[in-house]
C-alpha cells in the first residue's frame, strides 16, 4: 500500500515493541517525521497520567459514585473512556442492549421516548446505569 501526507506507520512496533511488518521504501522525495519508542512511550504515560487525574477529580463531583471507596474511584478512574459526540448525534438507541454507562462530563444531553423529550441532562449527571447491574 502507499502511504500518503498526513498517514503514519510504525505504530505497532512502538506500542507492542514488534519487529517491523513491512519494508517502507521512499516513492519520491520525503519528509517524515519520527519518534523513537522511549519518547513515546514517555509521552503515553504522560497523557495517561493526566487524563486519569482528570478523571479522578471528575468523579469526585459525581453522587452516582458517592458511596464508593476511594480504590474504587481510583479503578474506575483507571478504566474510563473519554467518547465525543456532535450536536444531535444519537448516543444510544431506545431498545438497544444496554451495555455501556455514561457520565456526563461537559455538554447536555436529550432523553427522547419515542420522539418525544421527557428530560435533560448536564454536566456531572449520567445514564445507563442498567448496564453496570446486568
Amino acid at each position: 500500500r502507499r502511504v500518503h501526507g498526513g498517514s503514519g506507520f510504525g505504530e505497532l512496533a512502538l506500542l507492542y515493541n514488534a519487529p517491523r511488518s513491512a519494508t517502507i521504501k521512499a516513492v519520491q522525495n520525503c519528509g517524515l517525521w519520527g519518534i523513537d519508542r522511549k519518547t513515546f512511550k514517555k509521552a503515553v504515560e504522560e497523557i495517561v497520567a493526566r487524563e486519569y487525574k482528570q478523571n479522578r477529580k471528575f468523579i469526585e463531583q459525581v453522587k452516582f459514585f458517592n458511596t464508593m471507596t476511594q480504590f474504587q474511584k481510583d479503578a474506575l478512574a483507571n478504566g474510563l473512556i473519554q467518547q465525543r459526540f456532535e450536536r444531535n448525534q444519537v448516543i444510544v438507541h431506545e431498545g438497544d442492549d444496554a451495555s455501556s454507562f455514561y457520565i456526563i462530563k461537559q455538554g447536555t444531553v436529550s432523553v427522547l421516548k419515542g420522539n418525544k423529550e421527557i428530560r435533560k441532562l448536564h454536566q456531572g449527571e449520567s445514564f445507563g446505569e442498567q448496564a453496570l447491574y446486568v
